[in-house]
């Protein structure tokens, strides 16, 4: 009987001896105090975690651990935002900064804020020792990795830009972002992490539009379908005039006496009812504008981009602006001179020291044939070069006008050459009998001020 209950106890003390760390604190007991805060959080949080482990709270993945080691290693594992069991200044500066991540087209939920103000509440003095220093070690972490992750997204973005075809740019280090993140803290200045953001007038415009767009707009997703003027004119310029009334373009006659100003809200049935608008030349001049905010052409008409930009849903609008901020932290810091195409717009822009020197007009893609997305430093160009139309062109836009206009070919400063590089006489030749699979002609588009 001995010799089992010996055999019983050896066996114990193996099995004990190979038992891997736990990552959860120790058990309480009010003889065994902790050595200091420093020690315990090292001990509870870091001693025993694996180079390949994370950090997780109540299942939460913590995505930036290698940022929360080295913050602590570099601070001695010293609390960074707790002083005696207490959230500091610092702490609750960074929570409302997070609170606001919207302001900075960046969402709270990416900062696990929830989690955060949960257990920033529990903190009291009714708690024993280790509970105080379990609720100071978890904020600690938790903020951490907010703040290293909202620096992040304010410098380079949140999503991965090598995902949309864009060139890998560097981020910053780890050791950048743990030295900005200790200055921070040490002056209580956690509010300039708003400093990484881009510094170009572009970003700024854009975000200073965008906290307007969100403080005036319900983010919704409705949808107010305008059909071609061509099939239905007075159904096209009655939905025309509700989304022009929705957006604040335009404000309906009944409403001029009292509430000039104010934004006519339409929901619902409401939008296929009959109302009383103003006058049509003032509907006119509020189209107009509404093109000139969409980058469209200021005609009045209701074309086909103007329905589709009548069409877009708030929340749409909302998603593109979001991506087009985004777009604008991939590439910064930009240099101190450069050019920069906004797309949409059709704007070229000259910047040096992040003032617009000159503004050009340019031609791109439409959505079905994208003008191509690049950035790269440029040693030479040509202006008003010579070139070659490619076969899509010739076939699919050029031949049609030939067809119906011989003149377009010397109009429009082309030459035309056959396969012995001859230049052909555009009126020799039977364009109503040719087909796209027939355009194997070689078209060139001479270099001159019309190019």
């Amino acid at each position: 009987m001995k010799f089992y209950a010996y055999f019983f106890f050896l066996i114990s003390l193996l099995a004990s001896s190979c038992m891997t760390n736990s990552l959860n604190s120790p058990q309480k007991e009010t003889s065994n105090k902790p050595e200091g805060t420093a020690l315990y959080f090292y001990k509870t949080r870091f001693a025993n975690l694996p180079d390949t482990a994370h950090f997780v709270y109540k299942k939460t993945y913590l995505e930036a651990t290698e940022e929360i080691k080295l913050f602590y290693q570099r601070r001695l594992f010293k609390p960074a935002w707790t002083k005696d069991y207490v959230p500091t200044a610092s702490a609750d500066s960074l929570i409302n900064l997070l609170q606001s991540a919207q302001k900075y087209a960046l969402k709270p939920e990416f900062y696990h804020i929830q989690l955060i103000q949960n257990l920033r509440k529990q903190f009291n003095d009714t708690l024993d020792l280790y509970d105080q220093l379990e609720n100071t070690c978890n904020l600690e972490i938790l903020l951490t990795n907010a703040a290293v992750l909202f620096a992040r997204h304010l410098y380079r973005g949140v999503l991965d830009n090598d995902t949309c075809s864009y060139p890998i740019k560097p981020r910053m280090t780890k050791l950048q972002v743990t030295t900005e993140l200790n200055e921070n803290v040490k002056n209580n200045t956690i509010t300039h992490l708003l400093k990484l953001q881009p510094q170009t007038p572009f970003y700024k415009h854009l975000l200073s539009a965008y906290n307007w767009f969100i403080e005036n707009t319900s983010l919704d997703s409705l949808k107010i379908d305008v059909p071609d003027p061509k099939r239905d004119s007075a159904k096209a310029y009655e939905r025309a005039k509700q989304v022009l009334v929705r957006l604040g373009f335009l404000i309906p006659q009944e409403q001029l006496s009292y509430a000039p100003h104010k934004d006519y809200e339409l929901s619902g049935a409401a939008y296929h009812e009959p109302r009383t608008y103003q006058y049509d030349s003032l509907f006119i001049n509020a189209l107009k504008i509404f093109q000139k905010f969409n980058g469209l052409n200021q005609d009045g008409k209701i074309g086909k981009f103007t329905r589709q930009a009548l069409e877009r849903t708030n929340l749409e609008k909302y998603e593109a602006i979001l991506l087009s901020i985004e777009k604008l932290k991939w590439e910064y810091p930009f240099p101190e001179k450069y050019i920069f195409v906004n797309i949409p717009s059709y704007k070229l822009r000259f910047i040096s020291n992040d003032t617009i020197k000159s503004e050009h007009k340019v031609v791109v893609g439409l959505p079905y044939k994208q003008t191509p997305v690049l950035t790269d430093t440029m040693e030479y160009f040509i202006t008003y070069p010579e070139w070659n139309v490619p076969l899509s062109i010739t076939s699919k836009e050029i031949l049609p006008k030939l067809q119906s206009d011989t003149t377009f070919v010397e109009r429009n400063n082309y030459i035309i050459y056959d396969k012995n590089l001859k230049a052909i006489n555009v009126r020799d030749i039977d364009w109503e009998a040719m087909d796209a699979g027939m355009m194997r002609q070689f078209y060139v588009k001479q270099a001159g001020g019309n190019n």
